[in-house]
């Protein structure tokens, strides 16, 4: 038996818009996700053994790309809103790279 948690976070059962890329912050104000409805690293007494490394990494690398830029596209044209193809390996990754262009304002 195994089980996915990318599937898991994907059930409309507990998010009806799951499939839906919405990143707008009224989306996220109320959300309050219940135990083990939202569990990218696991849980329980093993969880990942590289979580809080990993959240801090993804801070960190977050800001300082926030910090210094103001807008993100796709390099591969504003049309691509394709889910990336994954491979499933001890993590999932995206098969083939996903490139995107930063910029600066004026």
């Amino acid at each position: 038996m195994a089980y996915s948690t990318l599937v898991m976070q994907r059930r409309r059962d507990l998010c009806p818009e799951a499939e839906e890329f919405r990143p707008e912050p009224e989306r996220w104000e109320h959300w309050r996700p219940k135990s083990h409805e939202f569990i990218p690293f696991n849980s329980g007494p093993r969880p990942c053994i590289s979580q809080q490394f990993s959240q801090v990494q993804m801070a960190y690398v977050l800001c300082r790309i926030f910090h210094r830029y103001d807008t993100a596209t796709s390099a591969s044209g504003a049309d691509d809103t394709d889910d990336p193809v994954l491979r499933a390996d001890i993590v999932l990754s995206p098969d083939q790279e996903i490139r995107v262009l930063f910029g600066k304002g004026e």
